[in-house]
């Protein structure tokens, strides 16, 4: 299965019925509930302005070998879901 433009292809592996239901979660830590509209912008930020927010996050940013400017790194970003 693909996306229309084909960035993006998934094949199923297996399914399997589980016994109760529960959210898909990649991390065992704890989470903040919100929108898609909040959340949206704000990992579009972490893509073209990584290092603000590493040092949100963490209180030190990115250091690159060689002494570049982390500010002006970015990320491309492609969301699967186009709105």
């Amino acid at each position: 299965v693909s996306d229309d433009k084909n960035e993006f292809e998934y094949q199923c592996i297996g399914i399997q019925k589980l016994k109760k239901k529960q959210p898909i979660k990649y991390w065992k830590w704890d989470y903040q509930s919100t929108t898609r509209e909040k959340m949206r912008p704000f990992i579009k930020n972490m893509h073209e302005r990584p290092n603000a927010f590493f040092k949100s996050v963490t209180g030190s940013g990115i250091h690159i070998k060689g002494g570049a400017n982390a500010d002006l790194l970015s990320y491309p970003y492609n969301p699967i879901e186009l709105e």
